[in-house]
């Protein structure tokens, strides 16, 4: 085994990333973080994406990544996964490090049975109600991984209680994010371009418009925050984009909230500074990227302890509202706009919060362990 390690470590090893596409998600932005605070002396990560690519994958390209995109229609397209074969055959990875739910991906890895291979779950709809297509995957692949990361430990829990994946296969892996890139000042230009007046305080919130974002309750929180006797006024910001617009939009309406829907956007760090507190709405989730890039930014959160989000609340840095209660998350936010004092604390307590616990170069350095000892246990 010693005569292995340091075969190891003398050697660059190859890491072949697996992923759906290269959006937005949280899924794509760890890869991207993880090829960028990656060792490069001791590792080279390759990323393939079975259907598409997108703004990530175009960022892991500068950074001088070797990428692969399928081109996989559905889950069922035949060729994606014959073009997957093709390509581990070729590119001979040590490890591989899948984070794509894919039947036909999962089966062309079984043909590779001498390389390790390890299994992200980022969450998502496996908390859904009904995750009956998360279920199968397990029940079909989950023995032939050697290693199961869950981004919390609600989702740890949720894989042993509906799965039957050996527990010692599965552990909890926070995913972090880079603290540094979220240290920006307001931009004033910015904030006028998108008509929020200069008295205003701006309450926001960050997501997919989609049901498990919980968007509905932002707005009938926004609602009951006009209702409130306070001595300011109030600009909503819906940052994000999906399905659910037009309702969501009609919804305001029907609420005589003013909501400004900004849509998909790549400058989310330069948005997080215009907005005074960040509401948190998810319905279910696994973990909540945003809340620790809201706290980066020192932020304070107003929101529901919603499942894997609630370890990150927990730590510091948000107030957490139970029950789904939208009056009183509104008064939680009220009360912190009227109080400064409040609100910096909040703030540095978030940004401690990011700094002890969800910094991605330790992270990075952990999931790097996590390779080392895959590699050296099944050499």
């Amino acid at each position: 085994m010693e005569l292995t390690r340091i075969r190891i470590l003398l050697s660059r090893q190859r890491i072949l990333h697996i992923l759906w596409d290269g959006g937005t998600g949280g899924a794509e932005r760890f890869l991207k973080d993880i090829t960028a605070f990656s060792d490069q002396t001791r590792f080279e990560h390759i990323v393939c994406f079975l259907s598409q690519g997108g703004w990530v994958t175009d960022e892991v390209i500068k950074g001088g990544i070797e990428v692969h995109v399928l081109g996989m229609k559905n889950g069922w397209f035949l060729p994606g996964a014959w073009r997957l074969w093709v390509l581990i055959r070729r590119v001979r990875p040590d490890l591989i490090h899948n984070h794509a739910l894919n039947y036909l991906a999962n089966a062309a890895l079984r043909l590779f049975p001498g390389i390790p291979r390890m299994y992200f779950e980022h969450g998502g709809e496996f908390l859904a109600p009904k995750p009956s297509k998360e279920i199968v995957f397990y029940d079909l692949f989950g023995r032939y991984f050697d290693r199961i990361l869950a981004n919390s430990e609600f989702v740890r829990q949720r894989i042993l209680s509906l799965t039957k994946v050996d527990p010692a296969k599965v552990e909890v892996f926070y995913i972090g994010i880079d603290p540094l890139r979220h240290q920006r000042e307001r931009d004033l230009k910015l904030r006028a371009s998108l008509g929020i007046p200069e008295a205003h305080k701006v309450v926001g919130i960050i997501g997919r418009l989609v049901e498990m974002k919980g968007i509905d309750d932002f707005i009938r929180i926004a609602a009951e925050i006009r209702k409130l006797p306070k001595s300011f006024e109030c600009s909503f910001l819906i940052i994000g984009d999906g399905d659910l617009r037009p309702s969501l939009e009609a919804l305001a309406k029907e609420l005589g909230v003013p909501v400004i829907f900004l849509g998909d956007r790549a400058d989310v760090p330069d948005l997080l500074p215009l907005i005074d507190v960040l509401v948190f709405t998810s319905k279910w989730e696994p973990f909540g990227m945003v809340i620790l890039e809201a706290m980066a930014t020192r932020v304070p959160v107003v929101g529901f302890p919603t499942d894997g989000a609630a370890e990150i609340m927990a730590k510091g840095g948000a107030i957490a509202v139970r029950g789904r209660d939208v009056r009183q998350a509104a008064g939680a936010v009220v009360n912190l706009l009227e109080h400064p004092e409040k609100m910096r604390e909040f703030g540095a307590q978030g940004t401690r919060n990011v700094a002890a616990n969800f910094d991605i170069r330790s992270s990075v350095k952990k999931l790097e362990a996590v390779y080392l000892d895959l590699l050296e246990n099944r050499s």
